[in-house]
């Protein structure tokens, strides 16, 4: 039985992700905006900015792992594209960098926007995760020699394990 055009319905998901999906002309959209509080219900105590390619091929590297490491830690992922600000993208970034408490820098492309937020990060003092999913030799040279993630297209479940204890140890030492 089919829903009418404008029903929400609950997606598949962990207990306490209240992530809904609104059926527009045949189309399922996840409604970001509606996720719920991390695991135990609680709000997200701070947030891990997500600096990657505004490209769909990487849209699970977000959701599968960054956003799952951050909440599994308490926290939730932020990515600059899925936040609604209305005003100047650039000033946008740099108050998300600012508010966050550590970056996760998707450098597989090498974009230009990605380095822009790592450096910026960098400036902050934020700690900083780097993942990459292409030759580790084909990264510019500031950038390959710190330490990096590898992942492989199709294991980002495995990336979020990796994440969720990386993330682990440099907030320990942030808030430690």
């Amino acid at each position: 039985m089919s829903q009418p055009s404008d029903a929400k319905a609950s997606v598949g998901c962990a207990p306490g992700n209240n992530w809904t999906s609104e059926s527009r002309h045949g189309s399922n959209i996840v409604n970001t905006l509606e996720l719920g509080a991390p695991e135990g219900g609680e709000r997200p105590r701070f947030t891990i900015f997500a600096a990657m390619p505004f490209d769909p091929t990487f849209e699970d590297v977000f959701y599968v792992a960054i956003e799952s490491a951050a909440r599994a830690l308490g926290g939730r992922g932020v990515r600059v594209d899925k936040v609604m600000h209305g005003g100047d993208a650039v000033v946008e970034t740099q108050r998300e960098i600012s508010q966050c408490k550590a970056v996760v820098a998707d450098i597989s492309m090498n974009e230009p926007d990605v380095l822009y937020e790592l450096g910026l990060a960098h400036a902050m003092e934020k700690p900083t995760v780097q993942i990459c999913r292409t030759a580790h030799r084909d990264l510019p040279f500031m950038v390959r020699n710190r330490e990096t993630l590898l992942y492989g297209v199709g294991r980002t479940h495995l990336l979020g394990l990796h994440l969720t204890a990386y993330l682990k140890r440099i907030l320990a030492k942030v808030d430690g």
